[in-house]
């Protein structure tokens, strides 16, 4: 068990994961979001993310993803990455 999961372990750790049901390696990013004032709310790609501001979102795969900050009283921030 430990042969198996302690290099799965520290590949996670490097932002890489494996699934088996996908073929190789793949490279995870992370984008790291704050706001003044705090707790905005955050969507990617059109979808409501679990927290608000400020917040980390990990594991994502390679791609394009529409970011969206929103706080009542101020313009929403829109970007895509």
């Amino acid at each position: 068990m430990y042969l198996i999961y302690c290099p799965l372990l520290i590949l996670h750790t490097l932002g890489i994961t494996f699934k088996p049901d996908e073929p190789g390696l793949q490279k995870t990013g992370i984008i790291y979001l704050s706001t003044i004032p705090s707790q905005a709310d955050v969507f990617i790609n059109g979808s409501p993310f679990s927290e608000s501001t400020p917040t980390i979102i990990r594991n994502l795969k390679p791609g394009q993803y529409t970011i969206k900050v929103a706080l009542p009283k101020h313009k929403p921030w829109i970007k895509t990455l």
